[in-house]
């Protein structure tokens, strides 16, 4: 495998620790985010959601799941433009 992958691996990897730890460890920062997260409506209530992220009380519905999706397409898409351009210089 090589470094380009394992960099991703290591980024969504944190991002997805992040997720299931942040509230275990910080709750009064992880309770302030989920309401900020609520009001700009990233995030619904897990009674609405299609996905729940434990123990917080919130989730991701269809449609904010197919926006997630597309923007991590652009985003890998866009490094893999950067990184090709990168090694062609």
């Amino acid at each position: 495998m090589g470094k380009d992958w394992e960099f991703v691996i290591l980024v969504f990897g944190g991002l997805v620790a992040a997720v299931f730890l942040l509230p275990a460890l910080l709750p009064e920062l992880a309770a302030a985010a989920i309401a900020k997260l609520l009001s700009w409506q990233v995030v619904v209530p897990s009674a609405e959601a299609l996905v729940s992220i434990p123990a917080t009380g919130v989730g991701f519905d269809l449609p904010r799941l197919l926006v997630g999706v597309g923007v991590l397409l652009l985003v890998v898409c866009a490094g893999r433009v950067f990184m090709t351009r990168g090694a062609q210089a």
